[in-house]
């Protein structure tokens, strides 16, 4: 492959045909070559944006190869020749716009990742750049001034001992690929060592990204980083429009060092000089895109490091399983953070048994009893408080007394969530809603009971029970817009609020000092969940969201109501007791072959025709059964076929085979041999997804 203009002519200086290898936006595993005009020819360069016809529709492509010859072939029967070829029309960049180490990069992940190089540019870049509309315009966009919120105040910082020591080791692995992980307590400071490592980044004329967490891209965060880098603080995250994203991104391919801070899109933020990358909350399952390009930002993170041989640093309290193996096989630096800043300390956890309290009290309440006494206790103390709810809605199910069936909804096989503002019966896969008047979808009697609880009614029941508490609530369906966001974080940090209810959103990124409870309910949920990571992550939950009380000089207090209380997520929870509780499920995984100890790929197949789906997978598993007994099963396992857990979302059926792939065994030849496989069916009304290193199997 030839990638230079100058070198395309023949011995005699006459120009040769030239053809380009053209990336465009469709599901499918390969680059398109059109021929070059001869107009073109000098000004074509791989990492160049190309306007071209495709089907009948013009789209916009990247070039990612030159070459002199194009070899025929066939395709669907028929034979391909250079009279088939269609010409490039229109080169858009004057200059080389993606360059060839991150082009590279991005084809590696294609390759890893077994997702169409198309698609994964098309996800890398922001939309603008592939809209035909936009072409040319990109020094003439508007858009509102990104601003940072004034409500919180930020220190200056002075390192701990302990910081000191993190720092100093790091900083002598700047200017080399350094796979570090910073396993700090929550409350330790974690953010202050970050912030010192990108200044001295900016020292050496590099740039810092730091990725977070979509819910850790708090207000509070923000302001904080805006006060040390202010003039060089990039922002990106969806939250952003179209045209902001474009002019942060634009920011990024000057030489000036910037520091970029984002959710998982920002990894592919195109900066010419990136000296380091952090990754706040690895752990988090929002860092793992679930559709298209099924990628994870720690691992890209990890690769992008490796290949520009720059640091790169995760921090948690709660670190990933995968990530904390990677540090016991000495692939990764680890360091630790023990103790919280100041005089903080951790909080004291107990654990409520609810089932025994309601049988010994009779107790009708959603909420233990113990946790309304500690709100009034708090209260008069003057001491703020947060309750951290598994589930949003009001109810979780809705169920019928004269036929015994729960309301279901009839795109997605999940039951209906009660919601009482807009008093209806909601799916929370698909939005499908239908109003509540209690008469059951299927026998039409008005029997309708409902079962569990949500944020919706917690929140209820502790108005009913503390009215002189000041309280709101934060959950998706009660914040629909960012400002909405941010003005309840910043009335929690001026005390005008003095409980939170909350999701996830409560659990992570917030420092507010004078937190002085925490009330934790319906873990139990997520203990029961089909998942072999469901431990891992309910107990990630029990430790970030214990976390956000106690972190000033008065100490913090934890309840966690639960109806499994002997549950090892819960038992080592309340512990905080990560290296317990690592070792017990490292022990549980290994026994099993899960990852760490294996790779997971997920092959799902999606179809609206639940019966030809069924058919074709009975066919399948015959052609699976004869590629088992070609494998090493030691080494290699197959799984299913099977119905997923939740079989049926937004109308559409979902089955999905599972390998279990030995770590370190290559894996390419025999992906390739199923795909092709899958490919030469022509499935019809059938579509089938791959997800590399799966997460979520629900």
């Amino acid at each position: 492959m030839i990638t230079e203009a100058k070198k395309r002519t023949t011995d005699n200086g006459q120009r040769t045909t030239s053809y380009a290898k053209i990336a465009i936006d469709v599901p499918l595993r390969t680059t398109f070559t059109y021929r070059i005009p001869t107009h073109l020819r000098e000004s074509i360069a791989r990492g160049k944006r190309v306007l071209v016809s495709f089907g009948r529709k013009k789209m916009v492509g990247i070039c990612l190869g030159l070459d002199e010859t194009f070899v025929s072939f066939q395709a669907n029967g028929k034979k391909i020749e250079d009279k088939n070829l269609k010409d490039i029309e229109e080169i858009i960049d004057e200059y080389v716009f993606l360059d060839n180490d991150y082009l590279q990069w991005l084809e590696f992940a294609s390759a890893y990742y077994m997702a169409p190089i198309g698609q994964v540019l098309s996800q890398a870049l922001p939309s603008f750049y592939f809209d035909i509309k936009k072409i040319g315009k990109e020094k003439k966009i508007k858009f509102k001034e990104i601003s940072f919120a004034s409500d919180f105040t930020t220190n200056s910082i002075t390192l701990t001992q302990e910081q000191q020591q993190v720092y100093q080791a790091i900083l002598k692995h700047l200017n080399s690929y350094y796979p570090a992980l910073i396993h700090g307590i929550t409350g330790s400071g974690k953010t202050e060592v970050y912030i010192q490592l990108i200044h001295e980044v900016l020292r050496q004329r590099k740039s810092a990204l730091l990725l977070v967490p979509e819910i850790g891209l708090t207000p509070q965060m923000m302001t904080r980083l805006n006060h040390h880098f202010k003039g060089s603080l990039l922002v990106y995250h969806s939250g952003l429009s179209i045209n902001q994203r474009v002019n942060q991104w634009q920011h990024c391919l000057a030489q000036e060092p910037k520091v970029m801070v984002g959710t998982r899109s920002a990894l592919f933020a195109p900066f010419k000089n990136l000296g380091l990358i952090i990754v706040d909350e690895e752990q988090d399952s929002s860092y793992k895109q679930d559709d298209r390009f099924r990628y994870h930002a720690r691992n890209m993170a990890l690769s992008r490091g490796k290949q520009l041989n720059i640091p790169v640093i995760l921090g948690t309290a709660t670190p990933s399983l995968e990530t904390y193996y990677q540090t016991q096989e000495n692939k990764y630096a680890y360091y630790e953070l023990k103790e919280r800043i100041g005089l903080a300390k951790l909080p004291d956890i107990r654990v409520i048994d609810f089932g025994k309290e309601r049988e010994q009290t009779g107790n009708a309440l959603m909420v233990s009893q113990n946790i309304h006494d500690a709100i009034e206790h708090f209260h008069k103390q003057g001491r703020q408080m947060m309750i951290f709810v598994g589930q949003r809605g009001f109810a979780q199910n809705a169920f019928c007394t004269a036929c015994h069936q729960i309301q279901v909804c009839p795109n997605c096989s999940v039951g209906l969530k009660f919601h009482k503002p807009l008093y209806n019966l909601k799916c929370h896969y698909c939005d499908y809603a239908i109003s509540f008047d209690g008469a059951c979808g299927q026998c039409q009697e008005k029997s309708l009971t409902l079962l569990g609880f949500g944020t919706q009614s917690i929140e209820e029941e502790l108005r009913i029970m503390h009215p002189r508490v000041r309280m709101a609530r934060l959950d998706s369906d009660h914040v629909t817009k960012v400002s909405d966001l941010h003005q309840t974080l910043a009335d929690f940090y001026t005390k005008k609020i003095d409980l939170l209810v909350g999701t996830q959103m409560i659990t992570k990124g917030h420092d507010f000092d004078d937190v002085g409870f925490v009330g934790v309910l319906g873990i139990d949920a997520h203990l029961g969940l089909p998942d072999f990571r469901a431990s891992e992550r309910s107990f990630q939950t029990i430790v970030q969201v214990a976390g956000r009380a106690g972190r000033s000089q008065k100490k913090g207090h934890v309840i966690i109501q639960s109806l499994m209380p002997n549950h090892k997520s819960i038992t080592f929870g309340v512990k905080q007791d990560y290296a317990c509780f690592a070792n017990d499920e490292l022990e549980f995984r290994e026994a099993l072959q899960y990852p760490p100890y294996s790779r997971l790929i997920q092959f799902r197949f999606i179809s609206h025709q639940e019966a030809r789906l069924k058919d074709f997978m009975g066919t399948w598993a015959v052609f699976l059964n004869q590629v088992r007994q070609k494998t090493n099963s030691d080494e290699f396992k197959i799984l299913g076929p099977a119905e997923m857990p939740v079989y049926k979302v937004r109308g559409k059926y979902r089955y999905h085979v599972l390998l279990k792939i030995k770590r370190g065994l290559k894996i390419a030849d025999i992906m390739n041999y199923l795909i092709t496989d899958l490919d030469e069916r022509k499935l019809k009304g059938i579509n089938y997804q791959i997800d590399v290193d799966a997460e979520g199997l629900v």
